[in-house]
């Protein structure tokens, strides 16, 4: 299966701009290392990664688990339906910092998961999340609350976030309740206001709705929402409090952000045009998901490759993987390059300019 993902290259002069559709980010990643020269090989020799981009991008078999170890040389990638072209370098994305939000539609949760909620949460900390991420807590109950967790994370900020967002008194709930709230917010615009909060976060951004997945008169609409996800990079997974949402049919694998979300597809359809998806083994329980949502994070693949020489405006971004039939492809947006730590130390390693970048189509896709 492949979905279909759409992104825009902008003038340099004009990508501060902003716009609700897909953004691709550009940057230069330096690191330094030591010169081969056999005659002084103390001078030190900048290495500069020019317009890498790099794709956050999930694998999975049909039974939505991570297919491991793909080796560079199989991955390609085609720009508006250009040539397929070999990629830079693809690595596991492992202990990269992740910009991680969370957001709890409370009122549309069972009773038994808002009970234990606080202390799921705070289990995360440390066999998932780590020193170096970012995490910032969301409860809509009418209004919309949010908790940032002070960094580094340790179990015990995370466990005070955690109980002070999730684990209030009943007494108190019920009295907030009864007071009503000035503003009500719906589960699309809570889910733009998240994706707007993760957008200045170093690291992988990511956004796990906790939800029935069932809007109930936002002003963003799906489209709208998936579209400025995309913009920003975060990639969207959910869970769903409900067995009644039927997963959409696949769209096209491995291409960057889709045109449309229709109105009957919801959630899964915009999980996995951001490059997320539904985690759908409910039998598993809130902790276990939670944990196993953070490794598959952790699993997907970082494709990297220079930025094409291309006119600001819209395109499409395929990526694809040889002799793998079958497989659920879906990048994210693309983010700000962390070096592969293996390849920053060899030496002899360098990354590939501008001029080997994929060439591009005549394909390009409505805005």
């Amino acid at each position: 299966m492949w979905r279909s993902h759409s992104f825009t290259m902008r003038a340099i002069r004009g990508w501060a701009e902003s716009a609700l559709v897909v953004c691709v980010v550009l940057c230069v990643l330096s690191s330094v290392a030591h010169s081969q020269d056999e005659n002084d090989p103390s001078i030190p020799t900048l290495r500069v990664y020019t317009n890498l981009l790099q794709i956050p991008t999930l694998i999975l078999d049909s039974h939505h688990r991570p297919i491991p170890n793909l080796v560079e040389s199989r991955f390609r990638v085609s720009i508006d339906s250009g040539p397929k072209s070999r990629v830079t370098h693809v690595r596991v994305e492992g202990d990269d910092p992740i910009a991680l939000a969370i957001l709890v539609d409370g009122p549309h949760l069972p009773g038994a998961v808002r009970s234990r909620l606080s202390g799921v949460v705070a289990g995360l900390v440390p066999n998932s999340l780590h020193g170096g991420d970012s995490l910032s807590l969301y409860k809509l109950d009418c209004a919309l609350t949010r908790a940032v967790v002070a960094k580094p994370i340790t179990a015990g900020g995370l466990g005070q976030s955690a109980e002070l967002m999730f684990g209030q008194a009943k007494g108190v709930r019920k009295q907030r309740e009864s007071e009503g709230c000035q503003q009500h917010w719906n589960l699309l615009d809570s889910i733009a206001a998240a994706v707007q909060g993760l957008q200045n976060e170093p690291g992988r951004r990511v956004l796990l709705v906790m939800s029935d997945g069932q809007d109930h008169g936002s002003r963003t609409s799906w489209d709208a929402a998936r579209a400025f996800a995309s913009e920003k990079g975060v990639a969207i997974f959910g869970i769903l409090a409900t067995s009644e949402v039927a997963l959409a049919p696949r769209a096209p694998r491995g291409m960057l952000g889709v045109e449309t979300v229709s109105e009957t597809t919801n959630m899964p359809a915009l999980c996995e045009s951001t490059g997320g998806m539904v985690l759908d083994d409910a039998n598993l329980g809130t902790a276990a998901q939670l944990r196993d949502f953070v490794a598959l994070i952790r699993r997907r693949y970082i494709v990297e490759f220079p930025r094409p020489d291309a006119e600001a405006g819209f395109h499409q971004l395929e990526i694809s993987v040889e002799k793998l039939n079958g497989a659920l492809i879906w990048p994210a947006g693309a983010s700000v390059p962390v070096a592969d730590p293996e390849l920053a130390k060899d030496p002899n390693t360098i990354i590939s300019g501008p001029e080997n970048a994929p060439p591009v189509g005549t394909k390009r896709p409505k805005r």
